[in-house]
C-alpha cells in the first residue's frame, strides 16, 4: 500500500484517475455535439464588424504576407489570429469551416480547462463537475465558438495558462512552470490583448500564494516581463511598417474613447477602422481626446458604467444569438437574464463564506479588473466570456458548499433503527476508492499561514 504522497510523486503531471476518464471523454464529446449543433443553427447570421475586418485581413495576407486593408498595411489587429485565417484560406479555400472545427474543440477543451482550474483551487470533485457542466453547457459559451472572432482561441490559451499556473500551489512545483506559463500567455497576447491586465494580477497573487513563496514571486515577475518582452517585435513592425510607435493595437485608443463618450450604454461591438494615413489620425485624435473625456467622467461614472453593463453582459448576447432575437428579444433576454443570475449569486455562496482564503481573492480582484477592462473597451458583451470561467470558479464552488450542506442535512434527519443506510461524512472526511479523487487533509492555505510539511497536498484528481 503506498501513501497518498507517494502517489502524488508517480502522478507529477495532475493526470486524472483513468476511473473517471471515460466519463469525462463522454461529457467532452457530448459538449463537441451540442457546440456543432449550436454553431450549425446559427451560422447563416450575417458577420459582424469585428468579423469582416478579421476576414479581409486574413484573405489580403495569403496575397501579401502581411497585415493590410484596402491595399494599405494596418495596426488595428493583433497579428495571430488575421494570420491563422491566412493559412487556413490558403489550404482550404472555399470556407471558413475549417477555423469553426477548430473552434469548437478547443471551447469544449475550454470546458474542462476550467473544471481542472476548480479541483487545483477547491480539490472537491462536486466543485470540477458543476465547474464542467456550466461550461460545457452554458448557451454563449457554445456560441462564441461560431463567431470569426480570436475570443474562443484567446479563451482556451488563458485557461490553459492558469491551469498550468495552479501548479505553483504544489510543494513540488518548478519554475519551469512559470516559463511554460509565460510561452502559453505571450502567444495569447498576439490572439487578444484582452489578457494584458488580468494576467499580471493572477500571476503575481497565484506566484505570492506558491507553496514556495519567493520562486512564486519571481515566477509572476517572470510573467511580467516575458509579456513585455513578446510585445517588442510588434511594437518594432509598427514602427517600421506604420512609421510611428504603436505599442498596442491603432483601434484601442478608439475604443477607450468611445466608451468614456457612449458611458452606461454597453457597446453593440461595431468597429470602424480606417487604412493609410486615416487609420493613422484616428489614432492620434484618439489618443489627444481621452485625456479630457476622463476629465469629464465623475467617480460614480466610473463604477456606473460597470454597473449598466451588467445587465448586458447577463442578458443579451444579440450577436451571438441573432435569430432568436427576431420576434422573441424578451423571451431570450428572459432566459439569459435568469440563467446569469442564478450564477451569479451561487458565486456569491461562493465567495462570502471563502473570504479567508488568499485564492478567492486573487482570482476576484483579477475579475472584477476584468470586468471594468471589458466595460472601458467598449466590447460587446459577449467579450465578458473570456473571463467568464473565472466567474465560474465561484460558482462552482458554491455549489459544492450546497451540497456539502444538503448532506449534512440529510444525514442529521436519517432514523436510528431501521435496515442498514448510507453514511455521510463531512467533505473534508470523506475517503473515495479512487486515491486521486480525495481531498486534502490539511487546511488551505490563507495569508499569514505558515507553510509546515504536513500541510502538503495529497494526490491529484
Amino acid at each position: 500500500m503506498t501513501t497518498d504522497m507517494e502517489e502524488y510523486e508517480r502522478e507529477p503531471l495532475d493526470s486524472f484517475s483513468l476511473k473517471r476518464s471515460p466519463l469525462v471523454l463522454l461529457l467532452l464529446i457530448v459538449g463537441v455535439a451540442v457546440r456543432f449543433f449550436v454553431v450549425g443553427y446559427f451560422e447563416d447570421s450575417p458577420l459582424t464588424d469585428a468579423e469582416k475586418i478579421y476576414t479581409q485581413v486574413g484573405d489580403n495576407w495569403v496575397g501579401t504576407y502581411g497585415l493590410s486593408l484596402d491595399g494599405q498595411p494596418i495596426a488595428a489587429v493583433m497579428p495571430a489570429y488575421p494570420i491563422l485565417l491566412g493559412l487556413q484560406k490558403w489550404l482550404y479555400s472555399d470556407s471558413w469551416q475549417p477555423i469553426i472545427w477548430l473552434q469548437i474543440v478547443l471551447g469544449a477543451l475550454s470546458a474542462w480547462l476550467g473544471a481542472r482550474i476548480a479541483w487545483k483551487v477547491y480539490r472537491q470533485p462536486v466543485a470540477f463537475w458543476a465547474a464542467f457542466l456550466i461550461l460545457l453547457l452554458h448557451p454563449a459559451f457554445c456560441a462564441m465558438c461560431g463567431k470569426i472572432e480570436p475570443l474562443c482561441i484567446a479563451t482556451f490559451l488563458f485557461l490553459l495558462g492558469v491551469w498550468f499556473l495552479t501548479f505553483v500551489f504544489l510543494p513540488s512545483f518548478h519554475l519551469f512552470y512559470f516559463l511554460m506559463v509565460a510561452g502559453i500567455f505571450s502567444f495569447a497576447l498576439y490572439f487578444s490583448l484582452k489578457i494584458l491586465v488580468i494576467v499580471p494580477l493572477l500571476a503575481l497573487g497565484i506566484g505570492f500564494l506558491a507553496y514556495e513563496r519567493m520562486v512564486g514571486v519571481l515566477g509572476g515577475i517572470t510573467v511580467c516581463l516575458a509579456l513585455l518582452v513578446a510585445l517588442m517585435p510588434w511594437m518594432g513592425r509598427n514602427l517600421i511598417v506604420m512609421g510611428t510607435f504603436i505599442p498596442l493595437t491603432t483601434s484601442l485608443p478608439g475604443q477607450i474613447e468611445t466608451a468614456l463618450v457612449n458611458r452606461n450604454e454597453p457597446s453593440a461591438g461595431q468597429i470602424k477602422i480606417s487604412s493609410g494615413k486615416g487609420e493613422l489620425d484616428d489614432y492620434q485624435r484618439s489618443l489627444d481626446r481621452i485625456p479630457e473625456e476622463i476629465k469629464r467622467v465623475g467617480v460614480g461614472d466610473w463604477f456606473g458604467t460597470l454597473a449598466g453593463a451588467f445587465t448586458s453582459w447577463w442578458s443579451d448576447y444579440p450577436v451571438l444569438f441573432q435569430k432568436l432575437h427576431t420576434g422573441s428579444n424578451i423571451l431570450v433576454r428572459t432566459v439569459l437574464f435568469t440563467l446569469g443570475i442564478t450564477l451569479f449569486f451561487l458565486a456569491l455562496i461562493g465567495i462570502l463564506p471563502n473570504l479567508n482564503m488568499g485564492q478567492t481573492w486573487v482570482f476576484l480582484i483579477a475579475l472584477c479588473a476584468f470586468g471594468f477592462q471589458i466595460s472601458f473597451l467598449a466590447s460587446p458583451p459577449y467579450y465578458h466570456l473570456l473571463g467568464f470561467p473565472l466567474l465560474i470558479l465561484f460558482t462552482a464552488r458554491g455549489v459544492s458548499q450546497i451540497a456539502v450542506l444538503f448532506t449534512k442535512n440529510w444525514r442529521s434527519t436519517e432514523p436510528e433503527s431501521g435496515p442498514p443506510k448510507l453514511t455521510w461524512k463531512s467533505e473534508t472526511e470523506y475517503e473515495y476508492e479512487d486515491p486521486y479523487l480525495e481531498p486534502i487533509k490539511g487546511p488551505q492555505k490563507v495569508f499569514g499561514d505558515s507553510e509546515e510539511e504536513d500541510s502538503k497536498p495529497g494526490p491529484l484528481f
